[in-house]
């Protein structure tokens, strides 16, 4: 969902006595995350613009509804325009989202207006700009930036108008109302933002909202820091594996293992082949590394069946999918012993690899099986899952035990 057509349908039917603009502060904190660049900001400003004329319209009852308060949280940037078009000495299209109206005015409640007098000290270099621009020059000069309206009407610049200025209405909350916000949770339902945390908001607004909410499917196409959540990586780390299980499966994660594809493009000299040491008929890439190879993917079939795992883990899809996402093809979190598993299976699988392609040994299926019962009996001996009510215990037979 792209946050400006949000925006836009949000306020379809726009009451100003009723905008969240403290939202919008916090939208603006978070700007980071939400990967807003310079043409959505621009795109934002000319919103704002758009709201505050049709604000402006609105008859007078309707404008004695609303506290100048609430446009403190209102970013300099979307506020502000040049009063000539040639003025170029501040640019407030350029200024940093995070500067909002509060950076230079205060509310006096006693007073009921936007105070620009009083708090003055310890402003920014960008902001001190931004307060002599936005001020008359000597000799009476104009100011080279102007507020949009209604807000300029309610802004108090000098000392003349700080008893002149008429008593502005005062606001029942620090905040307007947004429980006529809302966002879609499916198909069929939408549920109102103030019953939304503002973590799950910036992950419904993230540009690559679709790739995150979707399938984990081959090859990882999204960065490191989306691919799992802060909760994922503590139980990613807390699972009761063995140290060196932990360094293959990391490097999965962050896509730092080095399949042939990656070496091809990078020391073509050593690495004059993209395809697969093993099956040498398809080009090695990350999947491919993993469970794309047909006898990597008899491997994950063997060790699947070893565990009872057929219906939770029916396919390489799957496989490839708990490995990168914890998760089974229908999203559901796995157990942490069904990891335990996993990632204990792709430790022998990262060993025999290497073993395989370095000392230029044939891939063996009975010796790799051999070799994951013998690395991780006792292991698999003392975990247990849980597949639909039933629970099962991850006991090898005495017949696969070389």
């Amino acid at each position: 969902m792209d946050i400006l057509q949000f925006y836009c349908e949000q306020n379809k039917k726009f009451n100003f006595s009723t905008f969240a603009s403290n939202f919008e502060r916090d939208l603006v904190a978070h700007s980071v995350e939400l990967d807003i660049d310079d043409e959505d900001w621009k795109a934002l400003r000319q919103a704002w613009i758009a709201i505050l004329d049709k604000f402006t319209a609105q008859n007078d009852q309707t404008c004695h509804c609303l506290s100048p308060r609430w446009y403190l949280d209102f970013p300099l940037c979307c506020i502000l325009s040049p009063v000539s078009p040639i003025s170029d000495s501040v640019n407030s299209a350029s200024l940093d989202p995070k500067y909002l109206l509060s950076n230079l005015f205060t509310w006096q409640p006693d007073l009921g207006i936007l105070d620009g007098v009083t708090r003055r000290e310890n402003l920014s270099r960008a902001l001190r700009r931004v307060d002599y621009a936005i001020r008359p020059g000597f000799n009476s000069s104009p100011p080279l930036l102007v507020f949009s309206e209604p807000i300029a009407s309610n802004l108090v610049l000098s000392y003349s108008q700080y008893h002149s200025m008429p008593h502005s209405a005062v606001a029942a909350s620090w905040q307007p109302d947004c429980s006529h916000w809302t966002i879609s949770n499916s198909s069929r339902s939408s549920v109102s933002i103030s019953r939304v945390t503002l973590g799950a908001l910036r992950g419904y607004w993230h540009p690559a909202r679709d790739t995150i909410t979707s399938r984990m499917g081959p090859p990882l196409s999204l960065p490191v820091h989306l691919r799992l959540r802060p909760a994922s990586w503590r139980l990613f780390w807390s699972l009761e594996l063995p140290a060196k299980a932990f360094t293959p499966w990391w490097r999965l994660l962050h896509d730092r293992i080095s399949h042939r594809s990656w070496l091809n493009r990078i020391v073509p000299d050593k690495v004059p082949s993209p395809l697969c040491a093993l099956c040498g008929v398809d080009t090695e890439d990350l999947y491919h590394f993993v469970v794309g190879c047909p006898l990597k993917a008899d491997y994950w079939r063997d060790v699947v069946s070893l565990l009872s795992l057929q219906d939770l883990l029916p396919s390489s899809l799957a496989v490839w999918t708990a490995l990168t996402s914890f998760c089974s093809l229908d999203m559901v979190e796995l157990d942490d012993d069904v990891l335990v598993a996993l990632g204990a299976g792709f430790a022998t699988l990262w060993k025999y690899h290497w073993r395989s392609v370095i000392n230029t040994e044939p891939w063996i299926p009975s010796a790799v099986l051999n070799m994951v019962q013998h690395d991780h009996n006792l292991l698999f001996s003392s975990v247990s899952f849980t597949a639909g009510a039933q629970a099962h215990k991850l006991a090898l037979s005495n017949n696969h035990i070389a």
